[in-house]
């Protein structure tokens, strides 16, 4: 295998490991969200004549939630722009790299090239 192919390979693995990673916040602010506005509604449900007691356990409640959404939120704002570069522009890269691939192979081969290039460079470098 080539270093271009190697580095093809490691290409593609760190879009699709980004995209998992995008996918996997995304989906955890989302339930996040639904949390917090499920521990509003249950605030408004309650009387208003709640103790300080259960006061401070929504608050308490509320604020861990709120808590869990930032981290997720900065490391899913941190993420997004590669995401978007990867996630724009790895079909363009593998076409390109696919159509390149094939028309270096059909010109080695009309033109009878049996050496790698691993063999080129390390008789250049003898």
């Amino acid at each position: 295998m080539s270093e271009a192919q190697i580095y093809f390979e490691e290409f593609k693995a760190l879009s699709d490991q980004v995209t998992v990673r995008f996918e996997e916040l995304n989906a955890a602010q989302s339930e996040l969200d639904k949390a917090l506005s499920r521990a509003y509604h249950e605030l408004e449900r309650i009387s208003v004549d709640f103790s300080p007691d259960e006061g401070y356990e929504h608050s308490k409640r509320i604020k861990t939630i709120l808590h869990r959404r930032r981290a997720v939120k900065d490391e899913l704002v941190r993420i997004q722009p590669m995401y978007d570069l990867l996630n724009k522009n790895v079909g363009k890269v593998e076409a390109d790299y696919v159509r390149r691939v094939e028309k270096g192979d059909a010109m080695k081969k009309s033109l009878g090239c049996p050496i790698t290039v691993e063999e080129a460079m390390r008789e250049w470098i003898d």
